[in-house]
């Protein structure tokens, strides 16, 4: 029976990569996708599945992002650890960056395997019931941001024009994004000006924010890394050093004091790092004994 299932695995595996290397993704709805995506072979596990019959989990992680990504991919049932079945599994992977052709995002791929590529889960003594899979993928990823700003004392005239005042739409792309930056300018003193901003971010996934792949238990928060203007470093308004991320939006304040000679014209450095978590639960038929 092993080396049935075994000799299986070798054929999706076989089909799988096939696929991967002759047909091209894109179009408009995977150019929607943030970061990574993951899905699990239809045959792999099956959708039905008796007792003592071995079975595989194959799934294909793609990263839609432009930076090679690392991360976790793991899987667990609901059905009680006592008749077999799948344990609590996790395996690393690591994915390529996605690539364009012809306007189209060519996400990179891994297959992974679980419980590995040469074992099987199976479950025993268990009657007919219906049961979930659920798997996950968490890995690392950060957002940085350059809009560029510009910064003068208020009180003098320039030919260079820059407002005091100004909104600078961003995009990165990013599960955690940027959307735009308020800046707001204020003399200090002869030649030193307060330079005040706003933040905006969005989570633009359905799963969760985590400061770090170890800390599952606090969802929705993000370690800014720094905010620099120039060769100032501004200081935001976080709770040590992590900044707490809403369902909707969040504002980040930082203010800091710039020497200006003229206008200064130069890229606000935005850098937060964080893991995204995303969570999917899929059917599964266990006929058992009656």
């Amino acid at each position: 029976m092993r080396t049935k299932y075994i000799l299986l695995f070798g054929l999706i595996l076989g089909l799988l990569a096939f696929g991967q290397a002759g047909c091209q993704f894109g179009g408009d709805s995977q150019a929607q996708v943030i970061g990574l995506d993951f899905s699990l072979n239809s045959e792999a596990p099956p959708s039905m599945i008796e007792p003592n019959t071995e079975f595989q989990i194959v799934s294909t992680i793609e990263n839609y992002g432009d930076t090679a990504t690392n991360g976790d991919f793991c899987v667990e049932d609901t059905i009680d650890d006592s008749y077999g079945g799948i344990d609590r599994r996790c395996l690393p992977f690591s994915v390529r960056a996605a690539s364009k052709q012809d306007n189209k995002i060519l996400p990179g791929k891994q297959i992974v395997v679980l419980p590995s590529e040469y074992s099987s889960f199976y479950y025993r003594d268990i009657q007919s019931q219906q049961a979930n899979i659920i798997a996950s993928i968490i890995y690392d990823y950060s957002t940085i941001a350059s809009p560029i700003i510009c910064v003068k004392d208020p009180l003098k005239q320039s030919i260079i024009p820059c407002s005091s005042s100004e909104t600078v739409l961003v995009d990165v792309k990013a599960p955690l994004d940027v959307t735009k930056v308020e800046k707001n300018i204020f003399r200090a003193s002869e030649g030193l000006v307060k330079l005040r901003v706003k933040i905006y971010l969005k989570k633009q996934i359905k799963g969760d924010i985590l400061p770090s792949k170890y800390s599952d238990d606090e969802i929705n928060k993000a370690e800014l890394i720094g905010v620099r203007f120039a060769n100032t470093a501004l200081d935001c308004d976080t709770k040590d050093g992590y900044v707490e991320i809403g369902e909707t939006e969040t504002i980040l304040r930082c203010e800091g004091y710039v020497n200006v000679e003229g206008v200064i014209k130069h890229p606000l450095n935005i850098w937060l790092d964080y893991s995204v978590q995303t969570k999917k639960v899929y059917p599964l038929k266990i006929e058992g004994i009656n």
